[in-house]
């Protein structure tokens, strides 16, 4: 899932894109991915944590008219990995197992 911002002083777009983190990792630029991604992703899964990944890229040759017409393929690519998003679902005493 992505949204894009507009920066209203310089009207600068931003793509933020959020998603599991194997798809994330996919369209994100080969140097912006840590070495021990996998590593920590496997750390957390182990955990039985819910992981997402979440990049962003910077349309430099798109301006808010060429965004409303553009295909998701054209801006979920070339992405720069920002982190990861660590959620615990824990289960409420009241559910019965």
């Amino acid at each position: 899932m992505s949204v894009i911002s507009i920066n209203h002083e310089d009207k600068a777009l931003t793509s933020f894109v959020k998603g599991s983190p194997e798809m994330i990792q996919s369209l994100c630029v080969e140097d912006s991915i840590p070495g021990d991604y996998f590593d920590v992703l496997e750390r957390y899964t182990k955990d039985g944590l819910r992981v997402l990944a979440m990049a962003f890229r910077i349309l430099e040759d798109f301006d808010s008219g060429k965004v409303k017409d553009c295909k998701r393929e054209h801006i979920e690519c070339d992405l720069k990995f920002i982190g990861f998003l660590i959620m615990e679902n824990k289960i409420k005493p009241e559910t019965n197992s």
